[in-house]
């Protein structure tokens, strides 16, 4: 399970590094930043997610979003709960 965590308007969200559309990693590609303009962009077909709630904004994930994973905060760190 590859994860993707975002920290946006001082919160922690966590979502599983796949692209609804074509089931790969966000950041297939290492030269490519995947948060772009306020949104998570996939960097093969350039769908966007939106990081508060990984919802499908536009692209070719067609309505579906990031699968949301749930986070733990214990002071400093972070734990994702399964």
């Amino acid at each position: 399970l590859e994860v993707l965590v975002v920290h946006h308007q001082g919160e922690f969200r966590a979502y599983e590094n796949r692209c609804a559309h074509f089931a790969i990693p966000l950041n297939a590609r290492p030269d490519y930043t995947f948060v772009r303009d306020g949104a998570i962009v996939c960097q093969v077909h350039y769908a966007r997610y939106a990081p508060e709630d990984g919802r499908c904004l536009r692209g070719d994930c067609d309505g579906e979003g990031l699968r949301p994973l749930r986070l733990a905060r214990h002071g400093a760190q972070l734990a994702l709960l399964l």
